[in-house]
């Protein structure tokens, strides 16, 4: 259970959460964990740990837990950058196979969005690749993908009818890519509410990753991606 916050709290995670506020530091230990766990909830943690490194310890409450608890989030918040870089450099791998193979394709959330929508790219780890391509060009895709020292972990039939395609890489099974066919997953839905590849490309007209594609890509992953 989140430890809960008082208003002055909210209002300061809110500030976490603003990878451009200033920031304004806990006055108290007690307040500033509540803090941290609620902001490991919502997912803006990265961007509260940063501000607290460029606050500088000695400015923080000096107490023992907090500190334990700040040394525990950091290093697991660098492990998770580590990640978030590697998957980036697969990504760009398989992009360029894709190209080769005269597949359009493009990556599409995590790192689009760390890239295009942060100041620092940190403040955005990911957890995977998403790349999109055409339906009729999943299959091709697969395969390019297999090459590349990754092996499916969805069923292939369950797969098709996501128009999602679930890779691990061989050598590191943290490592996941995630091949679509078009961004809402549920058939039913799909009928109704749908966004591929040439969706995107009319979105985007001339330029590429634009603002107005960034938020489609986000209003129908909340609503349909699921």
């Amino acid at each position: 259970m989140l430890p809960p916050l008082a208003p002055a709290d909210e209002r300061l995670l809110l500030t976490y959460a603003d990878p451009e506020a200033e920031l304004a530091v806990a006055s108290t230990a007690r307040s500033l964990l509540a803090l941290l766990d609620n902001a490991e909830f919502h997912g803006v943690l990265p961007i509260m740990l940063r501000k607290l490194r460029e606050t500088g310890d000695a400015h923080l409450p000096q107490d023992a837990d907090l500190q334990a608890r700040l040394a525990e989030l950091r290093e697991a918040s660098t492990l998770v950058t580590g990640q978030s870089m590697l998957l980036q450099y697969h990504g760009e791998r398989i992009m360029k196979a894709l190209a080769a193979k005269a597949i359009p394709a493009r990556i599409v959330k995590g790192p689009v969005f760390a890239r295009k929508l942060y100041k620092h790219v940190s403040d955005r780890p990911f957890t995977d690749i998403d790349i999109l391509v055409e339906p009729a060009s999943i299959n091709e895709a697969n395969r390019v993908i297999a090459a590349s020292g990754f092996e499916l972990c969805s069923g292939e039939a369950h797969s098709h009818d996501l128009q999602e395609f679930k890779w691990l890489e061989k050598e590191n099974s943290s490592l996941l890519i995630e091949l679509h066919g078009n961004l809402v997953h549920d058939s039913g839905m799909r009928r109704r509410l749908s966004l591929g590849f040439r969706d995107l490309q009319a979105i985007d007209g001339d330029g590429t990753d634009t603002p107005a594609a960034l938020l489609t890509i986000a209003i129908v992953h909340a609503a349909g991606g699921h």
